[in-house]
């Protein structure tokens, strides 16, 4: 079972629809907001011991975990989900994997197309949520989790 797989898993019964990071206020939390905080944090505990969660590293399995949460906030908030945008886009375009492709300046497995397109997707958003915004980091690392979760046997 693929990373991604997992924490959706443990995730699965949160409540996400009042949970909405895109107007989260962090001076000003909700009692709504800081219970999903909590289970989120209860989760994740039992998702780092999970005997199935040995795929590479800590830092990528707390990337993946993330990259869950906000998927699941968005489609509980009937968005699209940017983890579906980032592996239609990757689907469209793995077989360039196949080839001698132009790389991208994050790193030399991922093609410049996929993540052109991904980043022109998160500019697109207007507004655009934090994790995904010009200055967020962690949007090309949400990225490289879908990449690995569509492309390797295991991620």
């Amino acid at each position: 079972m693929k990373t991604f797989d997992i924490a959706l898993e443990h995730l699965k019964d949160i409540d996400f629809s009042k949970y909405d990071v895109y107007h989260y206020d962090k001076n000003n939390p909700s009692l709504e907001n800081e219970s999903v905080r909590k289970q989120i944090t209860e989760r994740k505990t039992y998702f780092d011991s999970d005997k199935r969660n040995t795929f590479s590293n800590d830092y990528y399995r707390s990337m993946v975990y993330e990259s869950c949460i906000y998927h699941l906030i968005d489609l509980a908030q009937g968005r699209i989900s940017y983890w579906n945008v980032a592996c239609d886009i990757i689907e469209a375009y793995k077989d360039l994997l196949k080839t001698k492709f132009e790389q991208s300046e994050f790193g030399s497995e991922y093609p410049k197309i996929m993540m052109d397109r991904f980043i022109n997707y998160c500019n697109g958003l207007n507004p655009p949520p934090s994790f995904l915004n010009e200055k967020s980091e962690v949007r090309v690392e949400f990225f490289f989790s879908a990449f690995h979760y569509m492309i390797d046997k295991e991620s």
